[in-house]
């Protein structure tokens, strides 16, 4: 089980990197087929199966490099468009003191899962980088969290699944609504796919 428990881990690192803008490290690892044979041994060392026809690489070319689809599904500057931040899938504040305008409501940053996040990882003596200052609940910093506490702080890595990744489908189905980003649609299903593993099954093998 520790080894089960190591290459989940490493899978959600990995998953972690691919929503990060993609450098040419990264995007050279995604064209030789780099992360394609990482992603898949590590779903076969979890049991979980990778149900897909097509690899990484092939979702990725010249004319639509991974590069251009990151800008497309996450940038902002062509609409319609999905960050992969927590607050914007769930309602901004559930504090009755928050401005009514704005509480029920969705699509908006730095909301209570944000503030949570900021607290959260305060406490485990983890600082936000500059770029995600305002968006401490991007998947990449919850995804790299959740690996942490895997390894670290069992009941606090089932609170902070069942609590801050319960947004991953709705997440998928938004990034499933956009045109012409089909390496961002395949890595949400995939990962998506793995985070129906709940961490229990992981730490002990209970469910």
């Amino acid at each position: 089980m520790p080894a089960v428990k190591n290459n989940y881990q490493m899978l959600l690192t990995l998953f972690a990197e691919l929503y990060k803008y993609p450098d040419e490290e990264i995007e050279r690892d995604i064209m030789n087929g780099a992360a394609e044979n990482e992603m898949t041994r590590g779903f076969i060392s979890c049991s979980v199966p990778v149900t897909t026809k097509l690899d990484l690489h092939q979702l990725s070319f010249e004319e639509n490099n991974v590069q251009k689809q990151f800008m497309t599904a996450f940038s902002g500057l062509s609409k319609p468009f999905s960050p992969p931040v927590e607050s914007l899938y769930k309602p901004w504040s559930t504090d009755a003191d928050a401005p009514k305008q704005l509480a029920k409501k969705r699509g908006y940053y730095m909301g209570d899962s944000a503030l949570h996040m900021n607290h959260l990882l305060s406490c485990y003596g983890f600082g936000v980088p500059e770029e995600f200052k305002m968006m401490p609940d991007h998947l990449v910093i919850e995804l790299e969290f959740y690996a942490f506490l895997l390894g670290e702080d069992t009941r606090m890595a089932v609170t902070f699944y069942e609590e801050h990744l319960d947004w991953i489908k709705d997440f998928e189905k938004e990034m499933n609504k956009l045109g012409g980003v089909p390496f961002y649609q395949e890595v949400t299903r995939r990962l998506r796919n793995l985070l129906s593993i709940h961490p229990l099954e992981i730490i002990n093998g209970e469910e």
